[in-house]
């Protein structure tokens, strides 16, 4: 009888914890998405290729959720479903040269500049934001 309780237990502790995670989403209007598009230029031309992560800024209180967004011949856009739900957001991009293939190949061509960071507060619905990232972030050859 021991065995089958510890076998009933084994199975208890992870359903809670499952039940207890998918519980844990707020309320409310942060659970409603919103897109995110635009454009992003470097040294006065659209960036060929590249990827946004867009984080929400813990530090300025947002706990909303974040997403990603895939740069192709200068344009963005979060996938449905997958944008963000507005207040202060912290942006990471990377862009490059590309290499005429599709921007989900892993080469991606030559580095323009990767790290480039950028704060912004997006309004809760869908937003365009267009990006100028400056010359001087130019990616430094080793």
């Amino acid at each position: 009888m021991s065995t089958k309780l510890w076998n009933t237990r084994g199975l208890l502790f992870p359903c809670i914890m499952l039940l207890t995670l998918l519980g844990c989403g707020e309320s409310g209007n942060s659970s409603q998405q919103f897109k995110v598009s635009g454009s992003v230029m470097f040294d006065g031309e659209p960036v060929p290729t590249g990827e946004i992560v867009i984080t929400p800024d813990a530090a300025a209180g947002n706990t909303g959720v974040g997403s990603y967004a895939v740069i192709k011949n200068g344009k963005y856009e979060t996938a449905p479903g997958q944008g963000i739900s507005g207040g202060d957001y912290l942006l990471l991009l990377t862009g490059s040269e590309g290499n005429g293939a599709e921007a989900t190949e892993p080469d991606q061509g030559k580095s323009l500049f990767s790290g480039y960071e950028l704060k912004h507060t997006f309004p809760n619905q869908d937003s365009t934001l267009d990006i100028e990232v400056p010359a001087k972030q130019k990616s430094r050859k080793k």
